[in-house]
């Protein structure tokens, strides 16, 4: 989409369908060139790159004939917002500015990266079960949708209160039901809490054992007492 700049007060950006109102006596091509806008008071802005996250960039391979780099950003600490177009002595280019974000945004962005991981975490790991679910061949399914909502109400494991975590470490009653899996989800949710950067946040890796070796008899009571 092509933007324009209003000459009068630097009013950027304006769209084609602003410029036809402010202009509805006159005939204006769908592509006007800078002969066309400047008797009208305004000017085409020459579009330009805006920087791209330093830690998700890719660059093509193989680099095409001519490949010009991007300019970079940090996304973790940094963000890209469009200035005032700028006239180079010929044409009005689009300005890009890089800004550090504020603790606030920060600490945003911190907290939904968190989210976001607990999110991982559980996926892995109902996928895990399904996995196992599949190899020891359990194909009740009564028993199966019973296990998967049992272990998909532990999501909230990731944020436990401190009276959760008390309650699955000291109290024998839950252990009937409990295996290592609920107090890895608890470390794993305990970890992700304390990270203080985002960067760190991506790069925790949940490191659950193969499900097959942790599954202790008390959760294979649990499955035979649910398919009786």
């Amino acid at each position: 989409m092509s933007y324009y700049i209003r000459l009068s007060d630097n009013k950027y950006p304006v769209t084609y369908s602003q410029l036809k109102q402010a202009n509805p006596n006159m005939s204006i091509p769908k592509s006007p060139t800078d002969e066309q806008l400047l008797p009208l008071g305004y000017a085409n802005v020459e579009a330009t790159q805006k920087p791209v996250d330093s830690h998700t960039y890719v660059a093509p391979d193989p680099l095409p004939p001519g490949y010009v780099a991007p300019s970079f950003y940090d996304a973790y600490a940094q963000k890209v917002t469009e200035g005032i177009p700028f006239n180079n002595g010929s044409e009005y280019v689009q300005v890009w500015t890089i800004i550090a974000l504020t603790q606030p945004e920060v600490d945003d962005r911190i907290e939904a990266a968190k989210i976001v991981k607990k999110e991982e975490v559980m996926s892995e790991v109902i996928t895990q079960i399904n996995s196992f679910y599949q190899s020891e061949d359990l194909t009740q399914a009564r028993v199966r949708d019973q296990i998967t909502a049992k272990y998909n109400t532990y999501s909230r494991l990731l944020s436990p209160t401190q009276d959760e975590i008390d309650y699955m470490v000291n109290t024998d009653a839950v252990t009937d039901y409990t295996t290592s899996i609920y107090d890895d989800l608890i470390a794993a949710g305990i970890v992700i809490d304390s990270l203080t950067t985002e960067q760190a946040v991506i790069d925790y890796t949940f490191n659950m054992p193969p499900l097959p070796a942790i599954m202790s008899y008390k959760l294979m009571a649990v499955i035979g007492a649910m398919s009786q």
